[in-house]
């Protein structure tokens, strides 16, 4: 009830125009007393991370704060095996230019022939041979036998009436002597390789190659006894006509 009776006096003495406070006007002491020493004690620190920060006492704030995924170990060493440098093969040498090698042409191998110098002779007269062979490294034989049939590339075995061996540096020869033509008869030429095979023949068909007719060539030296001969013959007759007389 005194409180009552004090509020009414002061608001009388408010509103008499003392302008001073009168009875409980010294309340507001504590109050203002609390405002001022607010403003001189510094402010509660408040913690937000790493930092302080101060601020005024207010409603508290809950603050949740966002992990950050950190990785824990973070290598930081920077590798220090810097690799050796690179070789670098350099020739020395200069290479020399490829010289393309020709390639060789094979020389083509002459067709053996072979022939006399006649198709017909009598008999005595000079044989002479010639031909190609296929290889100038070999040893030939000329053989002159009687008339035949003959398969080149086949071996010869039989016996020859006139034969002769020969080597020529080319593959062409001629010249080569093989002797008297044989009695009147039918005969071939047969040229034979390494081992008697058959190279060639003047005429390896059933024909004759050489035929041998008329009379038999006499030789010088018996011409000189034959015509001595017929000198003896006549002296010996003319002896005889001269007795009967």
């Amino acid at each position: 009830m005194s409180k009552n009776t004090g509020s009414e006096g002061e608001a009388q003495a408010t509103q008499n125009g003392s302008g001073r406070p009168t009875g409980n006007g010294w309340a507001w002491l504590p109050v203002i007393a609390a405002i001022a020493l607010a403003m001189v004690v510094p402010s509660v620190p408040i913690e937000d991370g790493s930092g302080k920060a101060y601020g005024q006492p207010g409603p508290t704030e809950t603050v949740t704060a966002t992990p950050t995924n950190t990785p824990a170990n973070t290598p930081t060493s920077t590798p220090t095996n810097t690799p050796a440098a690179l070789p670098t093969n350099t020739p020395t040498s200069t290479p020399l230019p490829v010289t393309a090698t020709p390639t060789p042409t094979a020389t083509p191998t002459a067709t053996p022939t072979v022939g006399l110098n006649v198709t017909t002779a009598i008999p005595g007269e000079a044989l002479v041979a010639a031909g190609t062979v296929p290889d100038t490294a070999l040893t030939y034989s000329l053989c002159l036998l009687p008339n035949g049939s003959w398969t080149i590339g086949s071996t010869f075995s039989g016996s020859c009436i006139l034969q002769q061996s020969f080597t020529t540096p080319t593959s062409a020869f001629s010249g080569v002597a093989l002797g008297p033509a044989p009695v009147p008869g039918s005969y071939d030429l047969l040229l034979l390789g390494p081992g008697g095979t058959i190279q060639a023949a003047q005429d390896a068909s059933a024909a004759a190659g050489l035929v041998v007719a008329g009379a038999t060539e006499v030789p010088a030296g018996s011409q000189a006894g034959l015509f001595g001969f017929a000198l003896l013959v006549a002296a010996g007759a003319w002896v005889l006509l001269r007795q009967f007389r």
